[in-house]
């Protein structure tokens, strides 16, 4: 593998993990074989159904039994498996790798269940700091400082105010990369008082997700969103759009 492959565990396998530890936790293996003198080889495939026959119980247990033993005794205590079977409305995809080819993400497209995908750019991207994030104490969360704007994009900003003042309508380029989605929500917050409305026109259902996504982040104040999307594209589903109870926006 060219890449590490992180899976986060649950709280109940951490327990698992933790009990095996003064068993096999100077090895090299958490499931280390008894066949060698310092863990340097791993139970096999069959090593479980060669602990069910020395137990006894050849021909009548197998290891994958346990997964039915197992859904029948939830059962009879209450808990119904089927209703872990009933069909999604929709359906998240976290990927842990940003390099999808373009038919993995043309995959995703008109599915009969919804599918979302979150990237670990978006992660990046949240206003959540990661860095002192803590599995221990997740609802512990701290954010990152809100964005200012920089050199370029306040001259942008005062560029734009000015030629309001001479004309009704006008047109802002700005450079691929130089931060156009930030910029166009300061001069949104500039030019409506509160408890304004503007109209946001977007020519794609991603850039509207985009532009949701980051001004719902950046936004030093609450606002309320309210979108008219044809009705053959997706809906959109942004991972940060919190709808407060009072908006000043």
């Amino acid at each position: 593998m060219k890449e590490a492959h992180i899976v986060p565990f649950s709280s109940q396998a951490v327990a698992l993990l933790r009990d095996i530890h003064p068993l096999t936790g100077n090895q090299q293996y958490v499931f280390a074989s008894n066949q060698g003198t310092s863990g340097e080889k791993h139970i096999s495939r069959e090593s479980i159904g060669a602990a069910i026959r020395r137990m006894g119980y050849q021909g009548q247990h197998t290891a994958h039994g346990f997964r039915t033993t197992a859904s029948t005794l939830l059962h009879e205590q209450g808990f119904h498996s089927d209703k872990g079977e009933k069909a999604f409305t929709s359906r998240l995809i976290v990927s842990t790798t940003d390099k999808w080819s373009k038919h993995a993400e043309t995959a995703l497209e008109n599915q009969q269940i919804p599918v979302n995908r979150l990237r670990v750019q978006d992660l990046a991207d949240s206003p959540v700091d990661w860095s002192q994030f803590s599995l221990n104490r997740p609802q512990d969360i701290k954010f990152k400082p809100k964005k200012i704007l920089r050199p370029h994009q306040k001259t942008a900003q005062e560029k734009v105010e000015t030629g309001f003042q001479a004309a009704n309508r006008g047109k802002l380029i700005m450079a691929c990369g130089t931060g156009k989605t930030f910029t166009a929500l300061k001069i949104a917050e500039q030019l409506t008082p509160d408890h304004g409305t503007f109209l946001f026109l977007v020519p794609s259902i991603s850039l509207l997700s985009q532009t949701l996504r980051e001004w719902t982040c950046a936004a030093p104040s609450p606002f309320l969103a309210l979108l008219k999307i044809p009705k053959n594209q997706r809906p959109v589903h942004p991972s940060c759009q919190p709808i407060p109870p009072k908006p000043r926006r």
